[in-house]
Order: C-alpha cells, then sequence, then structure tokens
C-alpha cells in the first residue's frame, strides 16, 4: 500500500493508459456546427515541444471525422510542419512560396519572381465583394468561392484576364506548396474558374513589309541588316538571336539549334545567357540568305 505522498502504482497506470499514442486524434465541439480536430504527433526534434497539429471546421460531425481522417493520412505521410509556422493566412503561405523562390529553393527566373510578388502584393490587398481582404482570410476557411470573388474583384478593378491568369497561377502554387507542408488538405484554387485569356496566334507579316524594312536596314546598318535577316528567315526571337553561338551552328547542314536566349538576371546579376524551357529547344533549317548573313 502507498504510503502519505506518493502516488499509487494503480494511479500511474491509468495516468499512462490515458497518454495519447502518436497518430491518435480527436473530434472536439466547440460550438453549433464547429468542430476542432486535433492529433498526437513526436515531440518536436529540437524544441522538445509538443505537436499537436489541429484544424477547425465548420460542419456536420461526419465532415468533422473526414477532415481528421485527412489529418491523419497528412501525419502518416510526414506532411505535417516539423515545428511552429506563421502561415496562417493567405498573405503567409504567399509570402512562403515567394521567399522560396528568392532563396533559390524554387527555380524561378528573375523576371517571374519580380511578377509574382507584385501578383501576390495585388492579391492580398484587394477586397472582395463581402469586404474581407483577400490576404487576410484563414488558410482553413478559403474555399474555391473566395478564389472566384477575386477574381471578380480584380476583374472590377480593372485588370485584365492575362493579369488575372497570371495571379491564379501564383496563387496555385502557393497553396499547393501549403497543401505539401500540411498546413490546408486541399487547394481550393484548382477548384475555382479563371478567366480566359485573350492571347491571339501571332500572324505572319507580308512578304513585300519584310522586304521594305531588310531594304531600309540594309541601307543604314549593313550588319544589323544581317541580323534581321535571321529574323525574318527562321522566325526565331530577338533573345535567342543575342544568344547564338558558333557552337550552336552548322552551317555544312545549314542549320542552327536554338536552347538558349539573352535574357536580363536582376539586380546583382545583369545580362546573361541562359537556357531556355526544354520545350522551346529546336533545330532550325537555314535558307540561303541566312547562311549568307552568318
Amino acid at each position: 500500500m502507498a504510503g502519505p505522498g506518493k502516488p499509487s502504482k494503480t494511479r500511474k497506470t491509468k495516468s499512462s493508459q490515458r497518454r495519447r499514442q502518436r497518430g491518435s486524434g480527436g473530434v472536439f465541439q466547440l460550438g453549433d456546427g464547429i468542430w476542432k480536430v486535433d492529433i498526437e504527433l513526436p515531440r518536436d526534434a529540437v524544441t522538445g515541444r509538443r505537436r499537436r497539429p489541429s484544424r477547425t471546421i465548420r460542419g456536420t460531425r461526419e465532415e468533422a471525422d473526414l477532415a481528421l481522417s485527412r489529418l491523419k493520412t497528412a501525419g502518416d505521410q510526414k506532411r505535417l510542419p516539423s515545428g511552429g509556422t506563421n502561415a496562417r493566412s493567405v498573405a503567409a503561405a504567399m509570402d512562403q512560396y515567394l521567399e522560396a523562390a528568392r532563396s533559390g529553393s524554387l527555380e524561378l527566373a528573375p523576371k517571374t519572381v519580380t511578377t509574382s510578388c507584385s501578383a501576390a502584393k495585388v492579391m492580398s490587398n484587394t477586397t472582395l465583394a463581402d469586404g474581407r481582404r483577400f490576404g487576410a482570410i484563414r488558410l482553413s476557411r478559403l474555399n474555391w468561392e473566395d478564389i472566384e470573388s477575386l477574381y471578380a474583384a480584380m476583374r472590377a478593378s480593372g485588370r485584365g484576364p492575362d493579369w488575372i491568369r497570371r495571379c491564379g497561377t501564383v496563387l496555385t502554387r502557393s497553396l499547393d506548396r501549403a497543401r505539401k507542408r500540411g498546413l490546408i488538405d486541399s487547394n481550393p484554387a484548382k477548384d475555382a474558374i479563371r478567366p480566359k485569356s485573350t492571347r491571339k496566334k501571332p500572324t505572319s507579316p507580308l512578304e513585300d513589309d519584310v522586304r521594305a524594312v531588310l531594304e531600309t536596314v540594309t541601307g543604314r546598318d549593313p550588319e544589323m541588316a544581317d541580323m534581321a535577316v535571321l529574323l525574318a528567315s527562321t522566325g526565331m526571337r530577338t533573345g535567342e538571336m543575342l544568344g547564338l553561338e558558333w557552337a550552336d551552328v552548322d552551317l555544312a547542314a545549314a542549320e542552327f539549334h536554338i536552347a538558349a536566349a539573352v535574357t536580363d538576371g536582376g539586380p546583382g546579376v545583369g545580362i546573361i545567357r541562359k537556357a531556355t524551357k526544354r520545350s522551346d529547344w529546336r533545330d532550325v533549317p537555314l535558307t540561303s540568305a541566312a547562311v549568307a548573313a552568318l
């Protein structure tokens, strides 16, 4: 029999039995139609703190049970963050995505990073029809209707469909990154309908117009005329032509390989020659005029 002040073995055993096992979870009702689901994970290896990821669910008990199952699956697949994170809002999720791009852990071109930062800022500061600021919406409450409301608000402010589609790409990638880290269970941006693009198929200039340009350039600068001949006879972009090297040219076979272009690398980098997307790599046959120009 245990003495005064000493815990009994029976109590210790019951206390041990009450400890939650790794991966175990529960559903707790916070109010009418409001539930909290959480699971127990191993302590953080660095801080030693308990890890109990949770979600707040608004709906039925069945929906809460389903959310608990998804949370357990994310824990088993090690998709839940190992430490604390402030990425609880849409703006914070986009900030984490941009920080990864700036640090180099995500491979994005400097211009793409700059454009993505501008897009994230516009989306975060956009006010929806119900008065909410989009960037302040909690990730756990974000749905596809909020995102379509964002697109509508951007259209109403005068933003074009191509810019909105670009913003949608940044948002989708940010939320997908948040999903992989267990901050959300699914990516609602994939269910939202974006505005249709206004891009049209480019049209080639008329032959007489091309000849007139070549004649004008030849009379002013013969070397520039050679560049104009290459552009007119191959259809390559200006940056691709500026990035062309002799190693890419095969005069005997009358063709050259396009796989790089000159571009602006951004502050601290300057003008650089870099590989283009693999989908843009191609072998281009050369006309006799192009061979002569080279």
